[in-house]
Parts: C-alpha cells; sequence; structure tokens
C-alpha cells in the first residue's frame, strides 16, 4: 500500500506512476510505447488524476496488459 503522498512523487519519465480507482501501475517503462502518445500518459501520472475510465476505454486485451505494471494499491 502507498500513500497519495508516494504516490505523487512519481510524476516523471523516470518514475511514471499512475492511479485507476484503488490499484497502482507503474507505467515507467510503457510511456514511450503508449499507442495514444507519450503525452497521453504524462497528463496522468502522479496520481492527480484517477484512470478507471481510462482504462475502460482500452479493449479487454488491452486491459489485462496493464496487469503487469500493477505495483500496489492506495
Amino acid at each position: 500500500y502507498y500513500t497519495r503522498f508516494e504516490i505523487q512523487r512519481h510524476n516523471t519519465e523516470a518514475s511514471a506512476w499512475i492511479v485507476a480507482g484503488d490499484n497502482i501501475y507503474d507505467v515507467t517503462d510503457y510511456v514511450e510505447h503508449h499507442p495514444g502518445g507519450k503525452s497521453s500518459l504524462m497528463k496522468k501520472i502522479g496520481g492527480g488524476v484517477d484512470c478507471t475510465k481510462d482504462l475502460m476505454f482500452h479493449s479487454r486485451s488491452a486491459q489485462d496488459h496493464w496487469n503487469k505494471y500493477l505495483v500496489g494499491k492506495v
């Protein structure tokens, strides 16, 4: 489990975390490969935005792909 304060520290390309509901994902290695572009992910890092709706927009396969980036819970 991580606090909001800890999550906020991960707001750079060198360490990029996003939050969806209670789940925290480390997308650092994925930022450059995101089909929607790097900027779409960079707007969401650091936990300031809940990305639940963003993840639901993706296909089921893409949603399952995110599981490998799961690092913890809020």
